[in-house]
């Protein structure tokens, strides 16, 4: 299950939650309010800088430890910077969110081929599979094999059982500069999510770059250009 940091509407006090159902309904334990999870807007982060090894980290802003994942720092989140004002390649060939104490954390690696000028698409190629082009739209698009059961925006129609029900999620972004850009992760399936070969770990996000091969059980796709 991936966790998540939310606001309590109320009290402004970030909680941090497992994802589940928009519509189930969750108790602030500061100060009693009641909702259901849509009610409970995502907790704000803010960018600071590693001081050991300057990786940039975006944070919970709420007291407590950080600990950088990259090079193992940990100190209170007053000791970590903003970080200096980035280069014109600025965006994330990855990101590994996991949770660090009392923070989550977001490590961004810089790269360029992430940011897209148009939408791109899921293409099949290998194993048996309808539709054999996956349309993304923007916001969360979850993929799932199609059953009885299933409840994801993307349902394949396929005889692979190496495809879970809900499977993974491909989150589509537009970016301030009208550049789009998306993000896998693995839904908790059964036989993993992989990327280029690479299993993709609990509660990692991974950035797509384009030619990237995603497979779910013995089914793969291409991202690619529309």
């Amino acid at each position: 299950m991936v966790k998540v940091w939310l606001l309590c509407p109320s009290c402004k006090t970030p909680l941090q939650v497992d994802k589940t159902d928009d519509n189930s309904r969750m108790i602030c334990p500061i100060c009693s309010f009641a909702s259901v999870v849509l009610q409970f807007p995502k907790a704000p982060l803010k960018k600071v800088a590693c001081p050991v090894c300057k990786s940039v980290l975006s944070v919970v802003q709420k007291p407590g430890r950080v600990n950088c994942p990259n090079c193992r720092h940990s100190g209170d989140i007053s000791d970590y910077p903003p970080p200096k004002p980035p280069a014109d390649v600025t965006s994330a060939a990855a990101v590994r969110k996991q949770d660090a104490g009392d923070a989550t954390v977001i490590v961004n690696t810089q790269a360029s081929e992430s940011r897209l000028s148009r939408p791109a698409v899921l293409v099949l190629k290998k194993g048996v599979c309808n539709p054999r082009m996956i349309v993304l739209t923007k916001g969360m698009n979850t993929i799932g094999r199609k059953s009885s059961g299933a409840d994801c925006s993307i349902k394949l129609d396929s005889n692979d059982e190496f495809i879970s029900r809900n499977h993974a999620r491909i989150e589509f972004t537009i970016r301030a500069d009208e550049t789009f850009e998306y993000y896998l992760s693995d839904s908790g399936s059964k036989n993993g999510t992989f990327l280029n070969d690479k299993r993709i770990e609990k509660g990692e996000i991974v950035i797509l770059r384009l030619k990237d091969k995603i497979r779910l059980g013995h089914t793969t796709f291409e991202f690619t250009l529309e």
